[in-house]
């Protein structure tokens, strides 16, 4: 990230400057940016609880909202930051948000973490832990049922699969993928800083004057179609593809008018090549695809590249938090707690079994894809698609003709020109008929795929 060849950290000058490092990492950071980050968090959900109370706040929006010490009405007192007084002598007294209800007679203990990403299931028994004591004081001497609420959030926007869960204890209604763009927002917020350290040197220095926006933002979702609620449906497009592609928009107002830029989508070979169970995921997918195809020739124009990263699986905690619809099982434990009675679950416990694992024994490395990323943004003619690794290239291959995406983008982008290329080719054998006019291969069809998946059900009978 660096400019010098010195590779420790320019804060700390300890440990070498990493992405993790820099979010996470760094004791520099921690009383100050780490602190300011972990606030903004917590002060999104003393919001939504003084909201649900019904209690009056000067700033709506989470981000301007700096929560009261107490906050207390007839029907509920919230503390925030307060050091509870108890008989006995414990360490941990100051949660970041205590709600007690006096109708109800509860106490809500609440405290925020906003660790590594690979750390997440850690820091959420050890919150758990941590209070315990104060729990049983509070529990004796207000008299009320007490439940400790951990809300821990990756650095880098990973959460677990019992964050929703944990929501749902506190009060009001809490919007886990909001929660999720302060983290990131403030962990960008802290590279920013850091990175545009006087004489550290800039990350984009190679390119002056143009800009680099990464799109990485995706949540998953696995099991039978016939399960899958609206909610969810809507909950992944609305992270996968439309949430990316409004943030797109803003900043393609603005490379148009630097007639400068290049937007990188970070997506899947799922893109291209679908994976039985996992419909609505791999929907978002293709729809992610279609719009970079479709949007690259139209920026080309305007001298702004547009790059669709299409890895394999790979070695994140996505994997991990993965579960079945929502239902609270992991892949693996559904496969074992699941019947064959039913045809479908047949087949969804063979793929389970029998290829997934194949399919999880191909990840990638965090560390490849970043690389494949950086190298993308210093290409002077950086690709419309781009595979990491050589197993998941040669697959791209065999899916499509033309790999790169170059050719199409080629042809579609000479749209001043008097005449554009034909959009589809003429087959040269083996596939449908097409227009006269039209030169070149139809791509594949994908039906080997198909028929590929359909031996499962031979399988699973």
């Amino acid at each position: 990230m660096k400019v010098t060849t010195d590779s420790k950290c320019r804060m700390c000058t300890e440990t070498d400057e990493t992405m993790n490092h820099l979010v996470a990492g760094c004791q520099k950071l921690a009383a100050t940016e780490y602190l300011e980050r972990h606030n903004k968090v917590a002060a999104a959900l003393h919001l939504e609880i003084c909201r649900h109370y019904g209690i009056p706040t000067a700033e709506q929006h989470p981000w301007l909202h700096r929560p009261e010490t107490v906050n207390e009405t007839d029907r509920v007192k919230i503390l925030w930051d307060f050091e509870v007084r108890t008989d006995k002598v414990i360490t941990a007294r100051r949660p970041d948000i205590i709600v007690v209800d006096k109708q109800e007679k509860t106490a809500k203990i609440i405290d925020v973490a906003i660790p590594l990403d690979k750390n997440i299931r850690g820091k959420e028994a050890e919150k758990t832990q941590k209070y315990q004591d104060l729990k049983l004081e509070i529990q004796k001497l207000w008299d009320v049922k007490a439940k400790v609420i951990p809300i821990v959030i990756g650095a880098l926007g990973a959460v677990s699969t019992s964050l929703e869960r944990h929501l749902q204890r506190a009060p009001g209604e809490h919007d886990m993928r909001k929660l999720m763009k302060q983290a990131i927002l403030g962990s960008a917020h802290i590279l920013r800083r850091v990175l545009d350290l006087p004489g550290s040197g800039r990350f984009y220095r190679s390119k002056p004057g143009s800009g680099v926006t990464v799109n990485n933002a995706a949540m998953s979702q696995f099991g039978k179609f016939e399960s899958v609620s609206m909610k969810q449906m809507q909950a992944l497009f609305q992270t996968n593809f439309f949430g990316t592609a409004r943030i797109t928009q803003e900043i393609v107002t603005h490379m148009k008018k630097r007639k400068s830029g290049h937007i990188i989508f970070v997506s899947l070979i799922l893109g291209l090549r679908p994976l039985p169970f996992a419909d609505f995921y791999v929907a978002t997918k293709f729809a992610l695809e279609g719009l970079v195809g479709s949007l690259a020739p139209v920026l080309r124009c305007f001298n702004i590249s547009v790059t669709s990263v299409e890895p394999g699986p790979v070695n994140t905690s996505m994997a991990d938090n993965l579960e079945i619809n929502g239902q609270g099982l992991s892949p693996l434990q559904h496969a074992e707690s699941s019947s064959s009675e039913d045809e479908t679950d047949a087949l969804l416990k063979t793929f389970l079994e029998k290829y997934f694992p194949v399919f999880l024994s191909h990840e990638e490395s965090k560390l490849l894809v970043a690389e494949v990323i950086k190298d993308c943004i210093y290409q002077a003619n950086p690709p419309v698609r781009i595979q990491p690794g050589d197993s998941i290239r040669k697959l791209a291959r065999e899916i499509l003709i033309d790999h790169t995406g170059n050719k199409n983008t080629d042809d579609l982008s000479e749209i001043k020109a008097s005449c554009i290329k034909p959009i589809f080719g003429t087959p040269t054998g083996g596939g449908q008929t097409a227009p006269r006019c039209c030169k070149g291969t139809v791509p594949p069809t994908g039906g080997q795929h198909s028929t590929s998946f359909f031996r499962l059900r031979r399988e699973a009978s």
